[in-house]
């Protein structure tokens, strides 16, 4: 098949990543970061307002009828942060944040040349944080490879919510035709039962190639990311 548009998960699809928010240790450093900027917060209170503001916040969303609804991280750092919750400070602080909770990242091998090669327009629609996602893509070089880029915590929902596949299809101008377009993800639920919901095709990242209530069009090898060409000219 020769797709009008490939669009993509990120994390787990194109990045192995490994991250840890609840290590207290993270919260320790990361108060004392803030308390060397005026921030006077001790780590069991930023670790307990951090994750009290994300369930406020959403509960809030649901109740206004949001599908899947998304938090924005520095919405939540900004809240905690009070007055000294300034844009520029809250952006920096998401960045030493992350920093601390990544303990590992990088582009899947093949990934790269892969993307390169498909000659279509590409889109990410991911579950991600911008504040966190952005400086990544520009990190590993990839950003310019897209056409558009759709995140969760910009869009306010998350997959297999439509409304993330609804916004990548139309910064693609491929509204109407859904059908043509091909997502690539590593998670069932988000990716594979998410896209088909919106009328597109999907390959599912996997080892385990069993059978699925929502059948995927294709599958691929995580360990084979350079095949990813041969399988999406393999979808009819």
């Amino acid at each position: 098949m020769e797709p009008l548009a490939v669009t993509f998960d990120i994390y787990g699809t194109l990045f192995n990543i490994d991250t840890d928010e609840e290590s207290d240790d993270v919260f320790r450093k990361f108060s004392h970061w803030l308390y060397l900027n005026e921030v006077k917060i001790d780590p069991d209170s930023l670790k307990r307002a951090y994750k009290q503001e994300f369930v406020k916040r959403e509960a809030l969303m649901l109740a206004n009828g949001v599908d899947r609804p998304e938090v924005d991280v520095r919405d939540v750092l900004t809240s905690i942060f009070g007055a000294k919750g300034r844009r520029r400070f809250v952006e920096e602080a998401c960045l030493v944040f992350r920093s601390l909770t990544t303990k590992r990242i990088s582009l899947r091998n093949g990934v790269d040349s892969s993307l390169k090669s498909i000659g279509k327009p590409l889109a990410l629609i991911s579950n991600a944080q911008s504040a966190f996602t952005w400086p990544e893509l520009r990190a590993f070089g990839i950003d310019q490879l897209f056409s558009a880029v759709v995140l969760s915590s910009e869009v306010r929902s998350k997959k297999p919510s439509p409304i993330p596949f609804r916004v990548a299809l139309a910064e693609l101008g491929m509204n109407g035709r859904e059908s043509g377009i091909i997502h690539v993800g590593d998670t069932y639920e988000t990716d594979v039962v998410g896209a088909k919901k919106a009328g597109m095709k999907a390959i599912l990242i996997t080892k385990e190639r069993r059978e699925f209530e929502v059948k995927p069009d294709a599958f691929l090898d995580p360990d084979k990311f350079s095949e990813l060409p041969d399988v999406i000219r393999s979808i009819r």
